[in-house]
């Protein structure tokens, strides 16, 4: 039962829209005495319909934090009725005068078909143009793209483009992805070969960060000895803070070492146990309050 994390892909919601982040991030000033696009959405929120006209009229004239704020409202549904046409229509005025956020939410309003005719290539220009003005989660979203291999034909290069700009910027998801990259053999006639010093280096700064998944990845390349020297201390080390940070698959891991004696442990049935029991308990959903 050895178990090493593959890449993170966040719940679709948060990788989507990440609207606690966007909503606080880029916004414009507004004219002393005026409230702004982040407030008015609050009230429409409530219902409010003078704040529904205000930033309506705002968006007409122009302005572009009140047309992505405006496509949000219609989007979620906040204080309107859910109309993803009209979050799209709204929502392209304002990533066309430039601004990043409404260029990553127009973009996987194009990669799932929401409001607009599925188009990756629409979706991938504009999670370009975001990228490009340092929004990174549309660089992390271009990396999952390529990684994945579903949407779009895998393309590593292009993976590695993309997370390195997320991880450069501090981004532990991009980190480990990057990290976990560097650790692949590319298939059979594939140019991409393992850079384990750099899966290391970027694992590492996830780990620091409170990544459990490369902490359990950190775990596996030494107890392979994959540019390291082997250590089976090192590797129950890491595997240890993996499970302290709730991570099931290093959970799983410590359970399978003590039933085989492995990784330094004695062989202990009820230590196993005692671990399959919590890595069983880890992957159940949390209880409901």
């Amino acid at each position: 039962m050895k178990h090493y994390a593959n890449y993170a892909r966040p719940a679709l919601l948060a990788r989507g829209l990440l609207l606690a982040a966007l909503l606080g991030l880029a916004g414009c000033a507004a004219t002393i005495g005026e409230p702004t696009a982040d407030s008015l959405l609050q009230q429409v929120g409530k219902h409010d319909p003078a704040a529904l006209d205000t930033l309506k009229t705002r968006a007409q004239q122009g302005d572009a934090l009140a047309q992505d704020r405006l496509g949000l409202a219609y989007l979620l549904g906040q204080g309107v009725d859910k109309d993803a046409a009209a979050a799209a229509e709204w929502l392209q005025k304002s990533a066309q005068q430039g601004y990043s956020y409404a260029q990553f939410r127009l973009a996987y309003l194009y990669e799932e078909g929401i409001g607009v005719n599925k188009d990756m290539q629409q979706a991938l220009a504009w999670y370009e143009k975001s990228a490009m003005q340092g929004n990174t989660a549309a660089a992390y979203t271009l990396g999952l793209l390529y990684t994945d291999g579903k949407s779009l034909p895998l393309d590593r290069e292009q993976a590695e483009k993309w997370y390195l700009k997320a991880a450069e910027k501090g981004m532990p998801e991009a980190q480990l992805n990057l990290g976990v990259l560097y650790r692949e053999q590319g298939p059979a006639g594939s140019t991409w070969t393992p850079q384990y010093d750099k899966a290391l280096g970027w694992l590492r700064k996830a780990a620091a960060a409170g990544n459990a998944k490369a902490m359990l990845n950190l775990g596996g390349m030494y107890e392979n000895g994959l540019g390291v020297a082997q250590s089976d201390a090192e590797a129950l080390a890491w595997y240890r803070k993996a499970a302290d940070a709730g991570n099931w698959m290093a959970m799983g891991n410590i359970s399978q070492a003590y039933r085989d004696g492995k990784l330094g442990l004695p062989q202990d049935a009820a230590l196993a146990d005692e671990w399959y029991k919590k890595y069983f308990a880890a992957q159940l959903p949390p209880a409901k309050p």
